[in-house]
């Protein structure tokens, strides 16, 4: 025996050694005195382990640690958030959105605005396209604007087509898509 004693977390590399190595980052050993680098085991996803790492660490809110053998934990992306221990980002629920980078919980994830709609996974609103509307904060998706209205982009509310003038047509983004009414009839607006 080389007369070396190793910590928690450390594994006698070799006899020659002046001294125990620490495990290497992203594994980690419970065993006091661990003989060998094979004693290091990999870390868990959900986890990371610096070097020396006696038991794996708990990825902290707002982090994720994909991965097995994870040296250091990743900051979550917008658009997602992350609770302690996360493997995998939790995208926001459709209908919210979050521009923060490690976001810890859905509490961090804030509703769509009128105008805007937010699919799941959101990171910032999306202007609703011109021929639909959102009408409500929280939009998963828009509503394709209905005949006799147009609705150009960020709509909220279908804009009547003005008296005098009609349209057919589902989804017109502009008034130019509202057209004069035949002679010898009338049109109300909104026709």
């Amino acid at each position: 025996s080389s007369g070396i004693k190793a910590e928690y977390g450390e594994a006698v590399v070799s006899t020659q050694s002046t001294g125990p190595t620490p495990c290497p980052a992203g594994t980690y050993s419970m065993t006091n005195g661990a003989p060998t680098v094979d004693d290091c085991f990999p870390c868990y996803s959900g986890c990371y382990c610096p070097e020396g790492t006696t038991e794996p660490i708990w990825c902290p809110a707002g982090y994720y640690c994909p991965n097995s053998g994870m040296e250091e934990p990743q900051l979550c992306n917008t658009g997602h958030y992350c609770p302690e221990g996360t493997d995998v980002p939790t995208p926001c629920p459709a209908g919210t959105y979050s521009m923060t980078n490690g976001a810890p919980t859905v509490d961090d994830c804030f509703p769509c605005y009128s105008g805007c709609y937010c699919p799941e996974g959101t990171s910032e609103p999306i202007w609703c396209p011109a021929g639909y509307y959102c009408p409500n904060s929280g939009m998963e998706e828009p509503q394709l604007c209905s005949t006799g209205h147009y609705c150009p982009q960020g709509t909220d509310v279908p804009t009547p087509c003005p008296a005098g003038t009609y349209s057919m047509t589902n989804g017109a983004p502009t008034v130019d898509d509202c057209f004069p009414c035949y002679s010898g009839c009338y049109c109300l607006e909104g026709t």
